[in-house]
């Protein structure tokens, strides 16, 4: 279980949380945060680029390499608004969000990161963004599948040096 509450949600820096750790099966993170603080609470994984606090693709970047400079696992949230969805730009918005966030790293970096497909229009409660009346559970399981193949599709473009790495990458 990997539990990441927002900072707020944290005891007192560097301490940690009683009944929370490894050995309870419960592995703790942090929401998309500042790096020095997820380092003094002593978190595993650090959220990047949610949709309601999307960063852009230079500060995710920064925020990505610290993370992964630090001894952390990145779960990375990539998606499309609503007028991208529409537009069919969904592989579009993925392969320059991964070019531009994550495109330096390694292999062996990559690794460390799990992509996960978020698209705004389906989760956001943003005033910005419309009001979206459509079955969105039946629309993922028709468009979900597209968008994790275009990712697989990036990374095997990007590391044809390690055929398989598109199979090894945690994405979801």
């Amino acid at each position: 279980v990997l539990l990441m509450p927002p900072i707020g949600g944290f005891t007192l820096p560097g301490e940690p949380i009683q009944g929370l750790g490894p050995q309870e099966g419960i592995v703790l993170g942090a929401q998309d945060v500042d790096l020095g603080a997820a380092a003094a609470h002593r978190v595993s994984t650090v959220l990047v680029n949610h949709s309601e606090l999307q960063d852009d693709y230079d500060t995710a970047q920064k925020k990505v390499e610290a993370a992964l400079a630090q001894g952390k696992r990145v779960l990375l949230l990539l998606g499309e608004d609503f007028e991208e969805f529409n537009q069919g730009l969904t592989a579009d918005v993925l392969r320059t969000g991964l070019d531009r966030i994550v495109g330096a790293l390694t292999p062996t970096e990559l690794l460390q990161v799990t992509v996960m497909y978020e698209p705004a229009w389906a989760i956001s409660t943003s005033a910005a963004q419309p009001a979206v009346k459509m079955d969105t559970a039946n629309i993922m399981r028709e468009h979900a599948p597209r968008a994790i193949r275009a990712i697989r599709q990036w990374v095997a473009e990007r590391h044809p040096e390690v055929p398989r790495l598109a199979e090894w990458l945690t994405i979801g």
